[in-house]
């Protein structure tokens, strides 16, 4: 009964990636298809609960998005200042998951709205062609951000408002958001954009201060296999 439940279940998900590639033709063109692989159509039906017509609205507003912005286009900012944002790879967690780290103090110019999602959005589609080429086991992503350095200037909510209408067309592709030593002046802009977010999205949001526990738990859980170690400047090491 069990095996005959996961054949189901196998050709259940087949039938509805094929009823979402035949209502969004789009995915057959050349310039998506390596974007459209039957991963990212479930993606997209995850994200709206299996509702195959809801996923292919969803998907045609991503498809244009992509042919009309280009995401994989590199930050202008960062072609003319290397420390202009910082947002990087720095490896994989206990989950198979993508981690990736950003810090205020290391963005000289994290003021511009559009700099910050070409940043963004390039730096997200080098992190996805990463995890297909290595087969992790996870598609998700794993954000860390660094609140070392956060000033009032930081204080304005636009770059997060754009970075949760951004994100719409990565579905399903946030795993957790971990937003180290948050100081009080960002509960300001925090209570700005909460209201505007799923619960499903405020679920993946986890606050961790400085202390030794915290520490311990991004040492041993988030960090223990990445690459570099992403809080550095914190005195913070994953030996």
């Amino acid at each position: 009964a069990f095996h005959l439940e996961q054949a189901t279940a196998k050709m259940d998900d087949a039938a509805s990636i094929s009823s979402l590639r035949t209502l969004v033709p789009a995915t057959a063109e050349p310039e998506n298809v390596e974007f459209c692989t039957d991963g990212c159509m479930r993606r997209f039906l995850r994200a709206n609960e299996g509702d195959v017509q809801a996923a292919a609205k969803q998907l045609e507003t991503t498809l244009k998005w992509r042919q009309e912005y280009n995401p994989r286009t590199p930050c202008p900012a960062c072609t003319r200042n290397p420390m202009a944002h910082c947002l990087r790879t720095v490896g994989v967690d206990k989950l198979g998951r993508m981690v990736l780290y950003s810090v205020f103090n290391q963005a000289q110019e994290r003021w511009d709205v559009g700099d910050n999602m070409r940043h963004l959005t390039h730096c997200l589609e080098v992190c996805s062609d990463m995890q297909q080429a290595l087969g992790l086991p996870s598609d998700k992503w794993v954000v860390v951000s660094d609140f070392y350095g956060f000033g009032l200037r930081d204080c304005s909510p636009k770059t997060m408002i754009m970075t949760k209408h951004f994100l719409q067309y990565y579905p399903e592709k946030l795993g957790e958001f971990i937003l180290y030593d948050a100081p009080m002046l960002f509960s300001g802009p925090f209570r700005v954009v909460k209201p505007l977010l799923n619960e499903q999205t405020k679920q993946k949001i986890r606050f961790v201060s400085g202390g030794k526990a915290e520490q311990e738990f991004l040492k041993g859980w988030v960090l223990s296999f990445c690459i570099t170690s992403p809080l550095s400047c914190r005195c913070l090491t994953t030996s």
